[in-house]
């Protein structure tokens, strides 16, 4: 029963019930004389997963290396597993890609669910190498792996599973795949089917899906429905005590104001950065880094570009330029490297922001700004 307790613990984000429902499974263990069981690996297990949500990555550690002295110990293959999965997602947030890598190779040469087709507990595998492969660009490998999560997922028993567990979280790494890899509109499905895995205003799957969806409208170039998106994402995880997640969305919200609202960008990128050095998340701190150097490089003397008196990112400025000459979204998507419907969607947006309905008068402003090509 705690173990069950846990499991919809971690599918709500509530570290603190996870917390408190592992130490009581792990006194009942100790009481019935199997702390040294394989309910003893799992509510430890659980313990270290509730620590790594709630940001003290260190002391998650701590407990995953005693708990896989224990599985080792008594054999337990999949609690093994589960715990390296544990263990190679915190060397992917922290930037350490080769120990999460050899990880991921222990935990599968530790467990043969793959082959057998159990998944409840090779799914947290499987979304540790989502992260891992995302976080070294390898995207096709990282849609795959997810895509495949989520299919298989569907039909696990519907009991104390640590695949349902991370199902979530899951969902969340495939909407971020599918962004990487150019289709924004499948990560807004992806948004929506998070909702649908609890009770309707579930906090962390709202924090959750607002990411997702945020991300998406990102690469649709929607970047005021973007921010929003990824502002309520960052407030939720911050009241939920989960310190990466919102940190990560507040760097997200940054990236995604440098593209519309520079001045906007700053803050949020800072306020990240110290939040991610906190954590020691050196990778994340080594791209928020990159995003506030680009954001002070981006304020020549001569000011940012402007059109009608409102900033316009360095895309916006040449899709608005190549207008002005004349050519179709179609000719401006293949000079780019765009699809026309990216094309289409940035004009969309730069109609509303400047307050135009034209390809005229966005072709009389890039020329009273001084902005012609040639």
């Amino acid at each position: 029963a705690y173990t069950t307790l846990v499991v919809i613990g971690m599918r709500l984000g509530d570290h603190n019930f996870m917390r408190f429902h592992a130490e009581r499974g792990l006194s009942v263990a100790q009481r019935l004389g199997a702390p040294y069981s394989e309910w003893g690996v799992f509510h430890r297990f659980h313990l270290a997963s509730a620590k790594f949500m709630f940001g003290a990555w260190d002391e998650s550690l701590e407990d995953i290396s005693e708990a896989m002295k224990l599985a080792h110990r008594i054999g337990h293959s999949h609690g093994l597993a589960s715990l390296l999965a544990a263990r190679t997602m915190v060397a992917v947030l922290r930037g350490d890609f080769s120990r999460a890598e050899a990880s991921i190779c222990e935990a599968k040469t530790a467990s043969h669910t793959r082959r057998t087709g159990d998944r409840r507990v090779f799914g947290l595998v499987d979304v540790a190498e989502v992260a891992l492969a995302l976080e070294r660009g390898q995207v096709e490998r990282a849609l795959g792996i997810a895509v495949d999560f989520v299919r298989t997922s569907a039909w696990v028993a519907p009991r104390a599973s640590l695949a349902l567990g991370c199902i979530p979280m899951g969902l969340m790494w495939l909407a971020e795949a599918q962004v990487a890899a150019g289709q924004p509109q499948s990560a807004l499905e992806t948004a929506r089917l998070i909702l649908g895995l609890g009770p309707t205003g579930a906090p962390y799957l709202t924090a959750l899906s607002s990411r997702a969806e945020g991300l998406a409208r990102q690469a649709l170039g929607e970047w005021q429905d973007a921010i929003v998106c990824l502002s309520r994402s960052q407030e939720t995880f911050a009241d939920l005590a989960m310190p990466f997640e919102a940190a990560k969305s507040l760097f997200e919200e940054a990236t995604a104001a440098a593209a519309w609202r520079p001045d906007l960008a700053s803050g949020a990128a800072q306020q990240s950065l110290v939040m991610f050095e906190r954590l020691g998340a050196q990778h994340y701190i080594a791209a928020a880094l990159r995003l506030l150097q680009r954001l002070a490089l981006s304020k020549p003397a001569t000011g940012r570009p402007c059109l009608a008196g409102v900033i316009v990112s360095g895309r916006e400025l040449e899709i608005a330029q190549l207008v002005a000459e004349g050519l179709t979204d179609v000719q401006i998507a293949h000079r780019l490297t765009l699809s026309p419907l990216t094309v289409s969607t940035y004009l969309r947006n730069l109609y509303a922001r400047v307050g135009i309905g034209s390809r005229a008068a966005l072709a009389r402003l890039v020329a009273e700004a001084g902005h012609l090509s040639g």
